[in-house]
């Protein structure tokens, strides 16, 4: 299935990423939907997609695994790293997005989570014009001077002290099943629609996306000296050793990292003629 006016999802384990995409499904009139669960365990473990159609146009909603998946094996800085090679993966494999929507459960932005976004961010660093919308599921009705508090908070975690610009903020409320959602759907269709398509071909690769640095020799320099038959000179010449190093991106099917390789080269260069005294 061709990856068009991606919709995608990305956020913590547990946040509502199926949840929503199958609401996206519900009001489109696609039968598909995708696994969902409450749960601090993640459900999905591979990216999940499907079609919808919206105002005579056609979207692919993207679910991304959750980040912070606790039910992987091995550290969390692996994890990290492949997550992210997954999500830089996926990002590529669209012909076009529309917009990438960051999931987080309210009414407060957890702080441990300005680390993926800012992730996210650098990704696409390079596209301007494709836009994160921040969109807090799940949100309750609060008291509107609460609400406004926890949205400054959020705004101002995000933004840091260098920015002006406001964050792309949505608010999807808190729906019991059987409840009518339609109404929020429909505007957060509404905010993704005018946004326009974006074909990401040369994502960032961030540095944990590489498994590590293969160490040659330090540079070196060696002097080598030489004496003409005729006994007229002495040739001194130096051999220059040196380190450059190349990355390498290999994450193409999502699952591999990338390596940083380090390789060795050697330069042989006459430096100068010295008169010969013996």
């Amino acid at each position: 299935m061709e990856r068009s006016n991606g919709i995608l999802f990305v956020g913590p384990t547990g946040s509502g990423k199926s949840y929503l995409s199958n609401k996206l499904f519900e009001f489109c009139g696609n039968p598909q939907r995708f696994e969902s669960a409450a749960s601090v365990m993640s459900t999905t473990t591979e990216i999940q997609q499907g079609g919808i159609s919206y105002c005579n146009e056609n979207f692919t909603v993207l679910d991304f695994p959750g980040i912070y998946d606790v039910s992987s094996e091995g550290d969390q800085a692996a994890t990290d790293g492949l997550n992210t090679c997954r999500l830089i993966t996926a990002i590529e494999s669209c012909e076009s997005i529309r917009a990438i929507l960051f999931v987080y459960t309210g009414p407060r932005f957890p702080p441990t989570l300005k680390i993926w976004y800012d992730r996210v961010s650098a990704i696409i660093s390079a596209y301007p014009t494709l836009s994160i919308l921040l969109l807090e599921n799940k949100a309750t009705d609060l008291d509107p001077r609460t609400t406004t508090l926890c949205h400054m908070e959020l705004q101002t975690l995000i933004r840091g002290d260098g920015s002006a610009a406001m964050v792309p903020y949505f608010r999807f409320g808190y729906f019991l099943p059987g409840e009518d959602a339609t109404k929020s759907v429909r505007s957060l269709l509404e905010t993704v629609r005018p946004s326009l398509p974006v074909r990401v071909q040369n994502p960032n690769i961030l540095e944990l996306c590489y498994k590590g640095t293969e160490e040659s020799a330090p540079f070196d320099e060696l002097l080598v000296s030489t004496q003409r038959d005729d006994g007229g000179s002495q040739q001194q010449s130096r051999v220059e050793r040196y380190v450059t190093q190349e990355q390498h991106w290999d994450g193409g099917i999502g699952k591999i990292f990338g390596k940083k390789v380090s390789k060795y080269f050697e330069k042989f260069a006459t430096v100068q003629f010295l008169p010969f005294h013996g």
